[in-house]
């Protein structure tokens, strides 16, 4: 079920709720004068905490360019602390009554891309984007309300929408958890597939992780063996955890893999399911068939912690029962991994690897990463240090230009900016390579490729021609004979 909550919902019962929601469409902000939803940092936290895929929206009013530009960026500021799958726009009454409402709307849009969006979606009713000619406003998804007699059911042929990818039939449904009001549902009307709509199917925009998560009430035990709702234990998009990751790395690549390979198992694995009362019955099972979760065909609980460790365990590394409270400190004193510190690991997930571990800084969650991120292995925009200033030496050597930076003012500062970054879709182009800007293994080939070596014998040079052969050609080897 597809679902849309705001403040007129009040507090939510997300534990009785979670079971029944595929994605939940929160109501980030509204205009510059309502601004933040006084219930949307509850919502969206609970949903992170159960795993429910969110988008983030904004209920505009805004009457000029510049007034939507500022209701894009607030809805970012806030929504974007919960890496939603996208960013909405909401157009209805007030700002559709603006002459401007079109040029409004696209402001409104083009802010969103330029704050990095890469999947955004319009909503509107059936008549208003008849009326209002807003097929011209930049979307990546059409989410439509037409109710027809609003009885919280499908309505009947005649009442179905415009061509569409979402479609709210009804503001009139009641579901479990929601008690001070109802609630308005949708359902997908188009060609996306609900992987669209929960962000399994866009990896570029953030990595997956694997987690055991739950039992099919939402409750931490006194379930039924195995899962019965297929979310127990499942993937999800990487998430900033409001506690803080801890990033650990096995040190062996085929380790790293294997620890991948045994999480996506168990998510595919309809005998595995959430128990914190019973989370050693998946070890005990997993033992005899080598800790491979995709051969347990017994019926049987584990816990994030736990089934971490079993993930391990099919990796060839052998740990002692922990709970993710001494997890960093059984992963660390094991040998076997690296910890990766800094923002750019704990923080965001374009630098994650496959098999890469998550766990909170307190006692919380633990989850595994399914697939790289897409800075890892590269060098990129924002990087700074050693590799960066190679890099930049290299493009130098070759002829571009990375303008007046560092000591010798020659653009080489170990800072991969936006002219760093421009020399590299230069040379990426230049070499028949994708114009990402990065720079990545098929780049760095070619750019660190071993120049072809000549030998010139020059007779008859005096002293001075020499020195000056030596100052136009530095790598050059120059000797007397």
């Amino acid at each position: 079920m597809i679902i849309d909550v705001s403040k007129h919902q009040g507090k939510i019962n997300w534990d009785a709720l979670a079971p029944h929601v595929d994605v939940a469409i929160l109501k980030a902000t509204g205009d510059l004068y309502e601004g933040v939803d006084p219930y949307f940092h509850a919502n969206a936290r609970a949903c992170v905490e159960r795993g429910i895929p969110i988008h983030g929206f904004c209920y505009s009013r805004a009457h000029s360019k510049d007034e939507a530009r500022r209701e894009a960026r607030l809805l970012v500021e806030t929504a974007g602390l919960y890496h939603p799958v996208s960013y909405v726009l909401d157009l209805e009454g007030e700002a559709l009554a603006d002459v401007c409402a079109v040029a409004n709307a696209q402001a409104f849009m083009s802010e969103l891309r330029a704050l990095g969006a890469r999947k955004i979606g319009l909503y509107t009713g059936h008549y208003a984007y008849l009326e209002h000619g807003l097929e011209e406003i930049d979307h990546d998804w059409l989410w439509i309300a037409r109710y027809g007699k609003n009885t919280g059911e499908i309505p009947p042929a005649q009442y179905h929408p415009v061509p569409c990818d979402l479609w709210q039939y009804t503001s009139q449904a009641s579901v479990p958890g929601i008690t001070e009001n109802t609630v308005d549902v949708s359902v997908i009307w188009g060609d996306k597939p609900m992987s669209y709509f929960t962000g399994e199917d866009d990896l570029t925009m953030t990595v997956m992780i694997g987690s055991a998560r739950g039992d099919e009430n939402g409750r931490a035990y006194g379930g039924q063996p195995g899962d019965q709702t297929g979310k127990e234990v499942s993937r999800q998009p990487w998430y900033k955890h409001p506690q803080g990751w801890r990033v650990f790395r096995a040190k062996d690549a085929e380790a790293r893999e294997k620890i991948g390979a045994c999480m996506d198992a168990a998510c595919d694995n309809s005998h595995i399911g959430y128990d914190q009362n019973d989370r050693l019955t998946l070890y005990s099972v997993a033992e005899g068939v080598d800790f491979d979760c995709g051969k347990v065909e017994i019926d049987c609980e584990t816990d994030c912690s736990a089934l971490v460790r079993v993930c391990c365990a099919f990796a060839k590394i052998d740990l002692p029962n922990f709970n993710t409270q001494y997890e960093p400190e059984i992963l660390a004193r094991s040998g076997a991994f690296d910890e990766l510190t800094g923002a750019a690991f704990t923080d965001y997930s374009d630098r994650l690897m496959r098999g890469d571990i998550l766990v909170t800084r307190g006692k919380g969650h633990t989850a595994v990463v399914l697939n790289d991120g897409d800075k890892t292995g590269k060098i990129a925009r924002g990087d700074v240090g050693d590799e960066v200033t190679a890099l930049q030496k290299a493009l130098v050597r070759l002829g571009y230009n990375l303008g007046s930076y560092g000591a010798n003012r020659d653009g080489v500062d170990g800072e991969f900016g936006a002219k760093t970054e421009a020399a590299v879709k230069a040379f990426q182009k230049a070499n028949g390579l994708p114009q990402t800007g990065m720079a990545d293994a098929a780049t760095l080939a070619l750019l660190y490729a071993p120049e072809k070596t000549y030998t010139v014998t020059i007779r008859g040079l005096q002293k001075a021609e020499m020195e000056a052969m030596k100052g136009r050609w530095p790598d050059a080897e120059v000797s007397e004979e």
